[in-house]
């Protein structure tokens, strides 16, 4: 990707965030963006405190649950180079207390098929209200009764089952092998030498000044915040971590190719490999890695992993063969981080297949421009003007090229899947910018204006609401 194609993703992805953040209305959301190990975004949206109306920055904490699970797969590959585990070893060989279990198939559990969760042990056990917030997590005894008293899952050790209470016996093994708990661990091998000053293994009390506030899922137009943080205590290996994104984009340069800060070459290429399907039903391009997901976006293969937690909701997710990395944190349970990601790869992808200079005479048309019908926008891409749809996760998804037929007057050759539009003008008035487009015989505002009018008078738009 060229330079020119980098920085005018970037300036589009963060005019469109922003955007698109005050569309949906979810709290707040910190993105970094990481290419060729060097972080060349990172901004934050919305709000850490609504009542308040703090707003968000990019020094905020996250719990980034889930996303956990690439820290502890490197940990383990870690184990494996010193020769301390085999990923084929049986787990009652260093937690023999599983032999309790009534299912004879629990002396057959590697430590692969935690990694990627074709073990078979239940995804949260049958009291799984911590992910409510309504109860602590499970500390040690708790997490080997939640264990013994479920059943296992799936004979086909193909397919994934996914689990929390299994990873978190990993954290149990890291304890018995080297005698440090899995934050200690964690902490010595990966969170110091990385130099990761704003990541922890597990939520602290002092930690909460710098958390930003969570808050529950939108109903009835309202939400509420978390009003308690507690410990992952004996899940902390599967959802401890508290980060922000520009850490995670720093730790998931080290699965870049060549580098060999945390695990030799041969160790990561191991973690990446598809080893089992993955969760989403009738997917192919979805599978798994040990501790990652690994799926298909357009022609990207990206490898990562998403998190949910009490008030939160994040996306790490990285192109290796491409060099970037894109980590989106949100502080509330219904934000769309991974479609959020998916589109801003999209957008990358858009801007890297098209040429990026702009004839003098084209510049003018580009901007943003509402209607009651929604959002429109203008680009220019193969010196043509391109309308797109901003007010949706993947914006280049269905572009609509338009064909000069006057100075400042156009017509529409391709249409949006559709021929609702096609042929028809799409004609611009300025006055001396931009002051109405009219696409196909609907009148567009620039935004500013539109949502001025709109504050003011909204029946002169075209509506009365």
């Amino acid at each position: 990707m060229s330079d020119e194609s980098l920085e005018r993703a970037l300036q589009f992805i963060i005019s469109w965030l922003n955007f698109r953040h005050r569309q949906i209305g979810f709290p707040g959301v910190s993105l970094a963006i990481s290419y060729r190990g060097n972080i060349v975004l990172s901004r934050a949206f919305g709000f850490s405190d609504l009542s308040r109306h703090v707003p968000l920055t990019t020094n905020h904490l996250f719990r980034t649950s889930s996303i956990t699970k690439l820290f502890t797969a490197t940990v383990m590959m870690q184990l494996v180079e010193a020769g301390n585990i085999k990923l084929d070893d049986r787990l009652v060989i260093y937690l023999p207390w599983l032999a309790k279990h009534p299912d004879p198939r629990i002396h057959d559990i590697t430590i692969q098929q935690i990694l990627i969760h074709t073990s078979g042990l239940a995804r949260d056990g049958e009291h799984g209200d911590y992910w409510q917030g309504t109860i602590a997590f499970p500390d040690g005894p708790k997490l080997h009764r939640l264990i013994l008293e479920s059943p296992l899952g799936t004979e086909d050790k193909s397919t994934s089952k996914y689990s929390n209470l299994a990873f978190g016996l990993i954290g149990e093994i890291i304890a018995k092998i080297t005698g440090s708990t899995y934050g200690e661990y964690l902490d010595n091998r990966i969170i110091k030498p990385l130099g990761l000053q704003d990541t922890f293994p597990d939520y602290t009390p002092n930690l909460k000044p710098r958390v930003a506030t969570g808050y529950t899922r939108e109903l009835e137009r309202h939400r509420l915040p978390l009003l308690v943080h507690r410990s992952t205590r004996a899940l902390g290996s599967a959802a401890g971590i508290c980060s922000t994104p520009e850490d995670v984009c720093r730790f998931l340069a080290t699965r870049l190719p060549g580098n060999t800060t945390l695990l030799r070459k041969s160790s990561t290429a191991l973690i990446h490999q598809k080893l089992a399907r993955g969760f989403r039903a009738g997917s192919p391009d979805h599978t798994n890695g040990l501790g990652c997901g690994i799926r298909q976006v357009g022609n990207r293969s990206l490898i990562g992993h998403a998190g949910s937690f009490p008030g939160y909701h994040g996306s790490a997710a990285a192109d290796l063969d491409q060099q970037l990395i894109v980590v989106a944190l949100t502080n509330s349970n219904d934000a769309y981080d991974e479609p959020l990601v998916d589109g801003i790869f999209s957008i990358f992808n858009f801007f890297q297949s098209h040429p990026t200079t702009i004839p003098p005479e084209l510049k003018k048309f580009q901007g943003r421009f509402l209607s009651a019908r929604g959002a429109d926008e203008f680009v220019i891409a193969n010196n043509h003007v391109i309308a797109i749809k901003p007010d949706s996760w993947q914006p280049f998804s269905s572009n609509e090229v338009l064909i000069p037929d006057g100075p400042e007057r156009f017509r529409i050759k391709q249409s949006r899947g559709s021929a609702y539009a096609q042929g028809e003008y799409v004609t611009f008035t300025f006055s001396p910018q931009i002051s109405t487009v009219n696409y196909a015989g609907t009148t567009l505002w620039p935004e500013q204006a539109y949502l001025s009018r709109y504050h003011a008078n909204q029946s002169k738009i075209g509506f009365v609401i």
